[in-house]
């Protein structure tokens, strides 16, 4: 995949319909399909009317185009095309000369112009070049893949900076198991270009896969459908590829491991437990797991924890879906929980201890008729019932957009760490001794989580404000390796958060932690919903674990 010299700017990479090598700038995408010696130029425009496409001859350019008539003598190829009736277009064009570099120029008349120039490959010397791969001894390997990388057409940016001596092992060890085909050239393209991109990201050369689209989609099928789906983002890509680095022996072994860590990243971050079952079902067999007997419930148990392999992940599998305190043997529906008496509160409901995975009460995963309006919370809503962290305030109704007070955020978030309750001090004037909450308070207190409003007092029975909130969880985990995933952001009101609360908000917002309302507003004055509180607990729960 030879990254070329050109005039555009490359934004973004095509997945390409051929396991060949794509290009992308702006609208304009090249495909190189090496098994028929074509190159496939398509795009969008804004103008029905004719859009002209002009191959140079090696060593031609626009200089060598005649002021008037066709450019025989400079071109490889000329033609027009019309946009269909989306706006697209395609030029499918057969390269008849060798390997070389072409110059290439799309014309529109609303001056939305593309030049670059390609490197392409004709089929015959690549299959010379793969044979001569192919018959290499070890010894000989790396001299003869260099006297033939003009006819492999990679990408030479890429190899110049990575660590050589690692790429001719993998790729030698990769082809000694599984020769390269001469009868399948995009094949064999795809696994020296993969093997490439491997060698780049076991050295730390590649730190992102922007660029690189086809690498996912031509090592298999699975791993192409989920690193091109939405819940593949930044962070995610990120921790992938740096868990990736390290030695490997063959493209084959870099390709297991690779694939291993996504499937832990995504069930660590799947965007809602639906992508967990299908991610399990996906990679059953690898995971050492059957489906068709895996519970709804456990899927949600497993959302969002961190797992370290295969096995790892399914025996976390079997433990939670034999446990029958997950579905009492038989799947019965869990109510909300949380009966009302006069030392605690009708809507938080948390046990003395944490408990564990296979400690869990029978939970149907529906069981809260009134959370789908806030589909964004959902999947944290029923991981913190799933351990009995909040709970409904009536039969399955969790009321997502009621408040929550001071001190049963402050219960929440002290269990979600795992941090201790306090003994009585007089701390606090409106926190007695015999007060339901005066453990928490406490615990949290010495842990140096909350100071109370002021004067003396901790706020009971108020409404946590959101800034209150995001403070409380900074203090939590300020001392912690907090990772960015997010770019700094201003809230449009910025200006209303509160002094002692602003570091706490712009670090919680970067840490993904925190989130603004509509209209990039923090509402910093506001009360905290339950639901706004379920998806920050279940972060802290993501951090402690």
């Amino acid at each position: 995949m030879r990254k070329f010299q050109k005039i555009f700017t490359v934004t973004a990479m095509a997945f390409s319909v051929f396991v060949c090598t794509a290009y992308a700038s702006d609208s304009v995408y090249v495909k190189e399909d090496y098994e028929n010696n074509r190159i496939i130029f398509s795009g969008d425009s804004d103008i029905d009317e004719a859009i002209g496409i002009t191959i140079f001859k090696s060593g031609k350019g626009i200089a060598d185009l005649p002021d008037e008539g066709v450019a025989l003598e400079a071109a490889e190829y000329v033609n027009t095309a019309y946009p269909d009736e989306n706006g697209k277009y395609i030029f499918d064009i057969n390269i008849n000369s060798g390997t070389g570099d072409y110059k290439w120029s799309i014309r529109q008349r609303n001056g939305n112009d593309k030049d670059g120039v390609i490197h392409f490959v004709h089929k015959d010397d690549l299959k010379a070049a793969i044979s001569i791969l192919n018959n290499a001894s070890e010894a000989e390997f790396a001299a003869r893949f260099s006297e033939n990388i003009d006819k492999l057409g990679i990408d030479n940016e890429m190899y110049a900076k990575i660590n050589k001596e690692t790429f001719m092992r993998m790729l030698y060890n990769q082809i000694k198991t599984a020769p390269l085909s001469v009868s399948d050239l995009n094949k064999s393209r795809a696994v020296i270009n993969n093997t490439l991109i491997a060698a780049g990201i076991s050295d730390g050369t590649i730190t992102s896969l922007e660029g690189y689209a086809t690498f996912c989609e031509t090592m298999d099928s699975r791993t192409a459908k989920w690193c091109q789906s939405k819940i593949f983002t930044a962070d995610i890509e990120k921790a992938v590829l740096n868990e990736c680095k390290g030695n490997y022996t063959s493209f084959k072994s870099f390709n297991n491991k690779f694939t291993e860590i996504l499937v832990m990243q995504l069930i660590k971050k799947p965007g809602g437990w639906g992508n967990v079952k299908e991610i399990i079902s996906d990679y059953a067999s690898e995971i050492g797991v059957t489906v068709s007997g895996i519970k709804d419930s456990t899927y949600a148990s497993i959302a969002g924890n961190a797992y370290n392999s295969y096995s790892a992940l399914g025996n976390a599998i079997k433990e939670i879906n034999a446990s029958d305190k997950i579905n009492g043997g038989g799947g019965g529906s869990g109510s909300g929980g949380g009966a009302s008496t006069n030392n605690k509160p009708t809507d938080i409901n948390i046990p003395a201890q944490p408990v564990t995975n296979n400690q869990m009460k029978p939970v149907e995963l529906k069981s809260f008729e009134d959370i789908d309006s806030v589909s964004w919370a959902y999947e944290s809503i029923m991981r913190l019932y799933n351990r009995e962290i909040v709970a409904g305030k009536e039969e399955n109704r969790f009321y997502p957009n009621d408040n929550v007070t001071r001190e049963e955020f402050v219960k929440m978030l002290l269990i979600a760490a795992k941090r201790q309750k306090g003994e009585y001090e007089p701390v606090f004037d409106d926190v007695k001794e015999t007060d339901w909450f005066m453990p928490y308070v406490i615990g949290a207190y010495n842990a140096s989580m909350c100071s109370g409003i002021g004067n003396g007092l901790f706020g009971s029975g108020m409404n946590i404000t959101r800034q209150d909130m995001s403070c409380m969880v900074y203090n939590l985990i300020k001392n912690k390796n907090i990772e960015m995933v997010n770019e700094k952001n201003e809230f449009s009101d910025n200006d209303d958060i509160s002094d002692y609360a602003k570091d706490a908000v712009s670090v919680m917002q970067m840490a993904g932690i925190l989130r603004g309302r509509d209209n990039n507003i923090f509402a910093p004055d506001e009360n905290a919903t339950r639901a706004e509180a379920a998806v920050v607990i279940n972060a802290v729960l993501i951090y402690f674990e």
